[in-house]
């Protein structure tokens, strides 16, 4: 099975072009594209991951790989047709973010990748790519003094009119934390089922398993898993031995704390 070549219809860098593609053209949620996909195992082992990667990585960073494309086009990007901005968006994420992959070989996918689905194109992306490989620094972000605004809708990828509001609330520095806060992937988190198991026996049981989770913070019920995992394939998921809640959730029933006979 294919595991990194555009060239296949197994390509996880082609799934997430056509991910990203369903997001533009409706009101879709990239969880439940993902999650279509990914329950449909034409990935398989690293290629769930990257595929996942890549969708969630260009979307979180949007703002930031136009700000760096603008000026290597001789167009405006949204007079660009959507599969090349997309594409020129998923090689430059791939340059930019994952160490992992060597950057003439995310120019290489991109350009294979482009010869499918934009033949006609492949040049350009090819060249811009390249372009931005030869700069010797990476294009200075906006003055936060200057462009504060700017600054923030860019660095961290959050809309204008958003960084514009947080700004009206909060200063500069606590704004850029907020923005931080919530462009940061967050842990799967999970809430066992106590009428069923214990933490202690579901924490053990990832731990045979290979699966690298801890203990909440806060919550009594509540697990973290350290690496992203497909939810369905944990053991334990089929009996019913825990649900997915975020930890925040979780502590509504305490801090309500029903007493027996109330209705909630």
């Amino acid at each position: 099975m294919p595991t990194d070549g555009s060239g296949s219809d197994t390509s996880p860098r082609k799934s997430a072009l056509n991910t990203l593609t369903l997001l533009d053209s409706g009101n879709l949620h990239a969880d439940d594209l993902i999650d279509r996909e990914l329950s449909s195992n034409i990935l398989h082992g690293p290629d769930r991951r990257l595929y996942a990667e890549l969708v969630f990585g260009v979307l979180r960073h949007q703002a930031r790989l136009d700000f760096y494309l603008r000026p290597l086009l001789k167009q405006p990007t949204e007079r660009l047709d959507l599969p090349v901005l997309l594409l020129l968006r998923l090689g430059l994420y791939q340059i930019c973010y994952l160490d992992r992959v060597p950057q003439h070989a995310a120019v290489y996918e991109t350009v294979e990748l482009a010869k499918q689905v934009c033949p006609k194109a492949k040049g350009l992306i090819n060249g811009v790519l390249r372009s931005f490989l030869r700069q010797p620094d990476l294009p200075a972000l906006p003055d936060s003094v200057k462009a504060p605004v700017n600054r923030l809708s860019v660095e961290h990828s959050v809309p204008a009119w958003l960084a514009n509001q947080w700004l009206q609330q909060f200063t500069m520095d606590e704004a850029t934390g907020l923005a931080a806060a919530s462009n940061a992937i967050p842990q799967t988190c999970l809430r066992i089922n106590s009428l069923k198991t214990t933490r202690p026996l579901l924490l053990e049981l990832f731990s045979k398993a290979g699966i690298s989770a801890a203990p909440t913070v806060y919550s009594p019920e509540g697990i973290t898993l350290n690496e992203h995992f497909r939810v369905t394939d944990l053991p334990g998921f089929t009996e019913g031995l825990f649900t997915v809640q975020d930890e925040s959730s979780q502590l509504i029933a305490h801090l309500v704390n029903p007493l027996p006979g109330e209705l909630v």
